[in-house]
């Protein structure tokens, strides 16, 4: 787990359902967690700044859905 807190993780987990991966490595990025119909889910709990190159890189070739959360 890269650097998350224990929102993050806690959402992560409850999202996750039987099939998931949760961590999974993307080219030179890392998915929350990827379903088993293959659908990326990246969850923020922060700034969505940090998700511009990811988002840029990943989004023409897979599904993504992005869960913001406040703490």
């Amino acid at each position: 787990m890269l650097r998350e807190g224990p929102l993050h993780a806690a959402l992560k987990e409850g999202m996750a359902r039987p099939g998931n991966r949760l961590e999974v490595r993307f080219d030179r990025f890392v998915i929350d967690l990827v379903r088993a119909d293959g659908e990326l889910v990246e969850i923020q709990t922060g700034s969505f700044g940090a998700l511009g190159r990811k988002l840029d890189a990943l989004l023409d070739q897979h599904r993504i859905r992005v869960r913001s959360e406040e703490h």
